[in-house]
């Protein structure tokens, strides 16, 4: 059976599908993209639901970066307390859990403890087999 990853509409998703972590920099992202949309490409021998699904997770943290952005050119009124900063990191945590339970982390996943990366890099390769639509391979990955 072939399993396949739906179509992202949320940044979450689209991060699970492109395989980095909530808080990666928008060059980390576009680098996730680029191998992403070159191994799914159907000129390539991909599938052209596996290249929309990875071109919308683009467009979707595009949209989330370029909000974050115009948000932080306005004045902030309360400054970033160490509580902020902590429930950010419990955050970044469990988004790297969740990924990595789901299949999908990123190799270069920043905030990533070490004894995490191994287990993120493995998931990532979970998530390839499922990009490719390759369900049982994806299962014997994991």
């Amino acid at each position: 059976s072939n399993a396949v990853l739906p179509m992202p509409t949320t940044a979450l998703e689209a991060c699970v599908l492109l395989g980095v972590p909530a808080s990666a920099p928008f060059a980390v992202v576009k680098s996730h993209y680029n191998r992403a949309i070159t191994r799914v490409h159907p000129d390539r021998g991909g599938s052209a639901d596996a290249f929309l699904r990875v071109r919308r997770a683009l467009e979707i943290l595009r949209q989330e970066f370029h909000a974050a952005s115009s948000a932080a050119a306005q004045p902030s009124k309360v400054e970033r307390t160490s509580a902020d900063k902590a429930r950010a990191f419990y955050k970044a945590r469990a988004y790297a859990s969740a990924a990595a339970e789901f299949g999908n982390a990123a190799e270069e996943a920043r905030g990533i403890h070490d004894d995490e990366k191994a287990a993120a890099m493995h998931a990532n390769e979970s998530a390839s087999h499922l990009l490719d639509g390759d369900a049982d391979a994806a299962l014997g990955a994991a």
